[in-house]
């Protein structure tokens, strides 16, 4: 069998905004490809995927309701079981839900848990946990914007060198 050897165009885009997680996601330095006349992102979406359930956990403003979808889905968990786990409705996690771009309307207590559970999950170590606990009760204010990931950062760092490079 031959195969036909095809000339692909490469750059590194300084900024990217995609949206393929359910809410917007700002890619810094990406590296894009072109497939058939249209730019994408040469990336690993499941890498990315990991970055980014850890980046939500340590995000310096209020989820959103895509963000906390995102979250669920990740952890592969129904409606009934985030629910139970968090101790609220399925109908208040739906709304959430459903409001996509807009903060989640839970009390920060709530929105806390979901973070800790993030960084448990991932096991990023006592100390990061620890200063990622401390430094959420300053960032429940701060105001809304787009998760941004400098993919030249990213690149063959572990969860735990992640996480403690952004607080």
């Amino acid at each position: 069998m031959e195969f036909k050897k095809v000339k692909t165009d490469k750059k590194i885009a300084a900024h990217y905004l995609d949206r393929a997680f359910g809410f917007p996601v700002r890619f810094e330095n990406v590296p894009m490809v072109r497939i058939h006349g249209a730019w994408t992102p040469d990336i690993n979406y499941n890498d990315v995927e990991e970055v980014l359930v850890l980046m939500l956990a340590i995000k310096p403003a209020r989820l959103t309701g895509g963000e906390l979808k995102f979250v669920r889905l990740h952890f592969e968990m129904t409606l009934h079981q985030f629910a139970n786990k968090f101790a609220i409705s399925i109908e208040e996690l739906t709304k959430c839900e459903r409001d996509g771009a807009e903060p989640i309307d839970l009390n920060w207590p709530t929105e806390k848990d979901i973070r800790l559970h993030i960084l448990a999950q991932k096991d990023v170590g006592p100390s990061v946990f620890v200063k990622a606990y401390e430094s959420m009760e300053t960032r429940k204010s701060a105001r809304r914007r787009h998760v941004s990931i400098d993919h030249n950062k990213i690149k063959g760092r572990r969860c735990r060198e992640l996480v403690s490079a952004c607080l």
